[in-house]
């Protein structure tokens, strides 16, 4: 996946060349999970949790990620971090695919504006790296709109940019591997699609933010994740 360091292509994107380099030896000692979904007793533990599966816990090496109660996740630090959620996604809402929305309450503006990450990732994931810059993880970035894919070389064009006052949807449907997003409620459509993964909601930054999270405690501004038919096409899957 990755170029050799020194590369141009190993420093396309925001990243210094300590960190890429970090990246190859954590994906060297942790490769992605050979299973395709969640082991059967971690389903029961979602299930038996319901939306508080979903919260999202720092990892424990990284350091000004604030979590709270209510689903939020700030970002302290200039420095390209992330959060997963504590429990992989499952479909809800009698729904093939499971969905959360990121709204975007708060972003630092100068003297840097905050890079801001959205998607879905595997455990163990760095967390000094921003979400679709690793295996097996897809990401969407505020700053361009680009849709990265397990890419650390610059992606490629996807949608708008987005920042304060925003809000993100991603979604997954574990049978057929599909990653989809929307913006603001509009469906963007699916990235991705292949084998399935065990993943987790998860979100990036590489400087201050507050996000609040969506995990279906309150309606999601992307009608059909609601479970509420509507005349809203399905996502469909453009390469």
């Amino acid at each position: 996946m990755f170029k050799p360091a020194g590369s141009f292509e190993s420093s396309f994107n925001n990243a210094t060349e300590d960190q890429f380099n970090k990246a190859i030896a954590f994906q060297q000692r942790y490769p992605p999970p050979s299973n395709t979904t969640p082991p059967a007793d971690r389903i029961q533990v979602v299930l038996r949790l319901g939306l508080d599966a979903w919260r999202f816990i720092p990892d424990p090496s990284a350091s000004g990620i604030v979590t709270s109660t209510d689903y939020s996740v700030t970002f302290t630090q200039v420095a390209d971090q992330c959060c997963l959620s504590n429990h992989p996604l499952l479909p809800s809402n009698g729904l093939e695919y499971s969905y959360f929305e990121v709204y975007v309450s708060d972003v630092q503006y100068s003297p840097h504006t905050t890079v801001i990450s959205v998607g879905v990732a595997t455990k163990p994931y760095p967390s000094f790296r921003l979400i679709g810059w690793n295996a097996w993880s897809v990401g969407y970035h505020s700053d361009d709109g680009r849709l990265f894919n397990n890419d650390a070389f610059g992606g490629r064009l996807f949608a708008s940019p987005y920042t304060k006052g925003h809000t993100v949807g991603c979604g997954y449907n574990p049978k057929t591997g599909a990653v989809f997003y929307t913006l603001n409620g509009t469906l963007l459509g699916e990235v991705v699609r292949g084998q399935p993964h065990p993943y987790h909601a998860a979100v990036g930054a590489d400087g201050p933010c507050r996000l609040q999270i969506n995990v279906g405690q309150q309606p999601f501004m992307y009608l059909p994740a609601n479970g509420i038919a509507t005349s809203i096409a399905p996502p469909s899957y453009s390469a």
